[in-house]
């Protein structure tokens, strides 16, 4: 029985915010998943794969709030807990957004303030208009 882009994006919740599970989020995810964040952006199932191998070991724990569903697209509005570089825990509140085709997850777009992320982990981000 096929799954529901629900059932396919928490399972990757799962897999990512309860496990640190990347093989497991890594199958779920299309070969040209777009993963685009403020401080960061994948454009292929590999690159995510490795910003999930060195995301992970950061990130201490998450609140979940709220789930929205509309067809194949799926929001998950959370809370997650990070140790920055120099040990010091930041918290962001998110949103994730999710496209699911086939049962694989094609898109993937975060929605933080980058502000602290960007202290924690030494990114100078140049904004461009």
């Amino acid at each position: 029985m096929a799954k529901s882009a629900k059932e396919i994006v928490t399972k990757f919740i799962q897999f990512t915010n309860d496990h640190k599970d990347v093989k497991g989020a890594v199958n779920l995810m299309d070969e040209n998943i777009k993963f685009i964040g403020p401080a960061m952006q994948c454009n292929n199932r590999k690159e995510y794969e490795d910003l999930l191998h060195n995301f992970l070991p950061r990130h201490t724990g998450w609140k979940h709030h709220q789930t929205l569903e509309h067809g194949n697209e799926i929001c998950f509005i959370e809370d997650i807990y990070l140790v920055g570089l120099n040990g010091e825990k930041i918290t962001l509140e998110l949103a994730e957004w999710f496209k699911v085709e086939n049962e694989k997850i094609v898109y993937h777009k975060v929605f933080y303030d980058p502000t602290e992320f960007n202290k924690a982990f030494n990114l100078n981000l140049i904004i461009k208009s």
